[in-house]
């Protein structure tokens, strides 16, 4: 396999016209390839080569190796921004059972289940004191902690076995203080904070009893406080909020006509949390007065996740229905729309600098979106072959996680 460095050369003589024939040859060999090796260094999955060696480069095909598609070529691999530079493959709990019968009659089903059912998948966090690199992972009964670079496992956490495991075994969110120092993952019944470093945690909340006794998916969203002093979860069709030192609930804020998927606070602000819900809305809520500051209603269909720009903004919010919206509560500008996915958006990050928006889709792609231009900057050169469940960015915005249903967590390192 060339070397990527190999690579990078033979790209940059050919934008700038000095290229020979035997980087041309190298060029089309390494894309004619089914090698996975070839997507990661030339994000294969923007370009294609055809059978019949024609180029196809988005909707424009080139029937020969001329200099226009030659330029076309390169310029649509340049654009490639990231790089996949470790895929850390968790136990998948769908493998073959060995038995032919059961495998054909379970895989339909379990294709299906781990596309449409939201909870299913890794959730991933990356810690956002640059001086303490690590990410944590929730997936099947364990969070892990990765060292960021090397990705070697640093701590194992699981929790006791209880009769609501029954149902309840996918953590469905986890996240990190804006300090580091405490972690918190939720399941559908149950959340835990802990001490960084500890396997005992400090707090335990449970669902209400009784309060929502039809609800069978109970937590699904997390989210600290940018002053790391509260801590924000969804409860069915509620927002509750807890104090993280004394573990004291201080708001239940309700409004939603359906179930809350999502909850972010406004980083610029701890007394502003956003949530957002299968009734297509989103709402803006005032922690210390407990109530609500308005309503957002533009999507067609479920809204799935929400995130906040770093200076707090803009809002973004991703939706069943395909589109991401770009929001901007403090002036009231109408919304914008991002279109690019095929299915729903599950999931939203900001570059630390603001410029950047990176989402995930059932549709199993990630793209990075440029916010002053408001158009796709690059798709990622591979996909999660059952969908993105989560995505998270390192706080110098050079390194991303994302995570899949395929229980799969791919490192990206951004390209100079």
């Amino acid at each position: 396999m060339t070397n990527p460095d190999d690579i990078s050369s033979i790209i940059d003589r050919i934008a700038t016209g000095n290229q020979t024939e035997a980087d041309l040859a190298t060029l089309r060999r390494l894309l004619s390839s089914s090698a996975r090796q070839v997507a990661l260094q030339l994000g294969k999955y923007n370009v294609n080569i055809g059978e019949g060696k024609e180029i196809h480069i988005g909707d424009r095909i080139y029937q020969q190796w001329h200099e226009q598609a030659i330029q076309a070529l390169v310029k649509a691999i340049q654009q490639v921004n990231w790089r996949c530079v470790a895929s850390l493959t968790e136990n998948d709990y769908t493998q073959s059972t060995g038995i032919s019968l059961i495998d054909k009659l379970a895989k339909p089903l379990t294709d299906f289940s781990q596309q449409s059912v939201m909870r299913y998948g890794l959730k991933l966090a990356f810690s956002p004191n640059s001086n303490q690199e690590y990410f944590i992972s929730g997936g099947n009964q364990i969070i892990k902690r990765w060292q960021t670079n090397t990705w070697n496992i640093l701590q194992k956490i699981s929790l006791p076995f209880s009769l609501t495991d029954t149902f309840d075994l996918w953590f469905t969110s986890v996240a990190i203080s804006p300090d580091g120092q405490r972690i918190a993952a939720c399941k559908a019944y149950q959340i835990n904070i802990w001490q960084l470093g500890t396997v005992n945690p400090i707090h335990t909340f449970g669902k209400t009893l009784l309060s929502n006794f039809l609800d069978v998916a109970g937590f699904d969203s997390i989210a600290f406080s940018p002053d790391a002093k509260l801590l924000a979860a969804n409860d069915n069709q509620d927002i509750k909020i807890w104090d993280v030192e004394t573990g004291r609930e201080i708001a239940n804020l309700s409004g939603h006509s359906d179930k809350v998927t999502c909850v972010a606070f406004d980083p610029q602000n701890s007394r502003i949390i956003a949530s957002c819900s299968y009734d297509k809305t989103i709402k803006l809520w005032d922690v210390a007065e407990k109530r609500c500051l308005g309503t957002l209603s533009a999507h067609q269909d479920a809204v799935y996740t929400l995130a906040f720009s770093p200076d707090g903004e803009i809002l973004a919010s991703g939706s069943n229905d395909n589109t991401i919206k770009l929001w901007y509560p403090n002036n009231g500008e109408l919304p914008q729309t991002l279109r690019q996915h095929s299915d729903a958006v599950t999931c939203l990050v900001f570059n630390p600098d603001g410029k950047t928006l990176v989402s995930g889709s059932n549709d199993g792609t990630i793209i990075e979106w440029n916010i002053a231009t408001k158009e796709s900057r690059t798709t990622f050169p591979e996909r999660h072959r059952r969908g993105v469940t989560s995505i998270a960015i390192s706080p110098d915005g050079e390194t991303l996680i994302s995570g899949g249903r395929e229980q799969t967590i791919k490192v990206w390192r951004r390209q100079n």
